[in-house]
C-alpha cells in the first residue's frame, strides 16, 4: 500500500482501495494514510466533477478517448461511493 499521496497518480494500490469503509478490518495502522488518501483524492477532483484515469493507451488514441470518457464514468462514481462511505459527502435528500 502506497502511504504517500502524492504518489496518487502513479501506479500503485492507494490505502483506500484497501480500507474501503470505516468498518474494513484492515484500517489499523493505515488511519492516517486514509485520511490523506480521502483529502488527495478531494484535491483532485476536476472541475467537471469527475476524475479521469492516471494511464492513457498510448498506442490507440482513437479507442482510448472513448475508453477514457468510460473509464472516468467509472472512477467517478468509485471515488463518490468511498467518500460518502466514510462520510467526506452529504447525502442529497429530496424536498
Amino acid at each position: 500500500v502506497e502511504t504517500d499521496p502524492e504518489s496518487g497518480a502513479d501506479y500503485g494500490l492507494r490505502p483506500i482501495q484497501v480500507v474501503d469503509s470505516p468498518q474494513s478490518p484492515f484500517k489499523n495502522g493505515l488511519e492516517a494514510a486514509v485520511a490523506a488518501n480521502l483529502d488527495y483524492e478531494i484535491a483532485t477532483q476536476t472541475a467537471a466533477g469527475t476524475w479521469e484515469p492516471t494511464w492513457a493507451w498510448g498506442d490507440y488514441p482513437q479507442a482510448w478517448a472513448t475508453a477514457k470518457r468510460e473509464w472516468a464514468g467509472v472512477l467517478t462514481l468509485e471515488k463518490l461511493l468511498t467518500l460518502k462511505r466514510f462520510g467526506r459527502i452529504a447525502s442529497i435528500q429530496s424536498q
